[in-house]
């Protein structure tokens, strides 16, 4: 099943609120958005705004533990090359329309993994791993 729209929650402070209300109203205003968005709809993409924005300028390699934090989408390439249709899946096993997984790869660093290229790296590592031997001195 295609996960269309996921709601969040949270309580926080009346300081913290108002931190998080002005960040997301400034960047909702910053989109440009038509006049007949919902007020809902401009807070749900300010929100995503100030996300992403976030992450593409977090450096904190603790964030995520392989460098600047990032969002994992599993997609075969063929949903990629094509113009409609095809499903790809988040990280956390979300199904998500093809759409929505080339609107994300557009500005993505994409790397490409198959089943048997993994194997050969594993295969690859566990020869090299046997055949090492210590420096003299050791």
């Amino acid at each position: 099943m295609l996960a269309e729209r996921a709601r969040l929650e949270g309580t926080v402070d009346v300081v913290d609120a108002e931190i998080i209300d002005v960040a997301v109203r400034t960047a909702a205003e910053s989109l440009g958005l038509p006049p007949e968005t919902s007020a809902a709809e401009r807070r749900a993409r300010g929100l995503v705004a100030v996300a992403r924005h976030f992450l593409d300028h977090a450096s904190d390699p603790a964030a995520s533990g392989v460098g600047r934090p990032h969002v994992l989408v599993m997609v075969d390439l063929e949903v990629l090359d094509a113009r409609t249709g095809g499903t790809a899946t988040l990280a956390a096993g979300t199904v998500i329309r093809g759409d929505q997984a080339r609107r994300l790869a557009m500005d993505a660093n994409v790397s490409a993994w198959s089943p048997a290229a993994a194997a050969s790296r594993s295969t690859s590592a566990a020869r090299h791993a046997g055949s090492r031997r210590p420096s003299p001195g050791r």
